[in-house]
């Protein structure tokens, strides 16, 4: 009966964090860079996220199957991060126009990520993810960066304009 609670609650929070993303939708007041974040995990990251001691199983790793509180603790705060504020990495809005000289490149990185994940999918898998998660602190500091930024512009347009005389 545990395992199911577990389960549960991983599935309320991917439940309430939909009902949230659907909700911010509406928001028209929001800065434009806000596009580049999501507010927490979102849902499908949040399933590769949790599944992480399942692929460190499948590696070698098999110590963490004798300590099943450390998988409930690990499962609890992938769906707190799916529920928090705190911000991620989107990627909806990187730059997909390629340089023409970079074409191959791409194309042979692509093709050898592939033949990576085809040929080790649990190392690969196990490595996107804890690069997924590594990123969380990056995109914390940036997303502060731009808010500052948005702040302090914001900050100027109301001193000019409360500096202005009309008449």
């Amino acid at each position: 009966r545990p395992k199911f609670r577990r389960l549960l609650g991983f599935a309320v929070c991917s439940a309430l964090r939909l009902a949230r993303f659907n909700v911010a939708l509406g928001d028209p007041d929001k800065p434009v860079w806000t596009g580049n974040y999501f507010v927490g995990v979102p849902a499908p990251a949040a399933a590769g996220l949790v599944m992480l001691p399942l692929y460190l199983s499948f590696t070698g790793v098999t110590w963490m199957q004798d300590v099943p509180v450390l998988i409930a603790l690990h499962a609890m705060a992938i769906a707190f991060l799916m529920v928090s504020q705190i911000p991620t990495f989107s990627g909806k809005r990187m730059g997909l126009r390629i340089r023409r000289d970079m074409v191959l490149p791409i194309l042979l990185l692509v093709g050898m990520s592939a033949a990576v994940i085809l040929s080790y999918p649990w190392i690969a898998f196990t490595g996107l993810g804890v690069i997924y998660l590594a990123s969380i602190p990056v995109a914390v500091l940036r997303y502060r960066h731009h808010r500052r930024r948005t702040d302090a512009a914001a900050a100027m347009e109301r001193k000019d304009s409360d500096g202005l005389e009309i008449g």
